[in-house]
């Protein structure tokens, strides 16, 4: 004698809920598929290698409403470091004379 059973409509609720489940799984797969191809499609790695020169640091001026944030950005987003004739050579005098 089996003295455990199911109702049919507690049944009838698990397998709608295991296929609401099932049908969220595929739409989260796809949705990442997507996602991936449209990054790969669009995403350019940067031109900086190893030993190259980027600005030490990044002053990011954050909104009252993001300042709870964390700045981290991509790599991308960093420009490499052009140094001026002032940077090289801090001691030379400015010429500002014109001739």
């Amino acid at each position: 004698m089996n003295l455990l059973t199911i109702h049919p409509a507690a049944k009838d609720f698990h397998d709608m809920w295991m296929r609401a489940c099932d049908t969220a799984a595929r739409g989260i797969a796809e949705a990442k598929e997507y996602n991936k191809n449209r990054w790969d499609k669009s995403h350019m790695e940067p031109d900086l290698k190893e030993a190259d020169q980027v600005e030490n640091a990044v002053e990011v001026k954050l909104t009252e409403k993001l300042s709870r944030k964390h700045p981290i950005f991509p790599v991308s987003f960093v420009k490499p470091y052009f140094q001026t004739e002032e940077d090289k050579f801090p001691s030379r005098e400015k010429n500002n004379t014109r001739p």
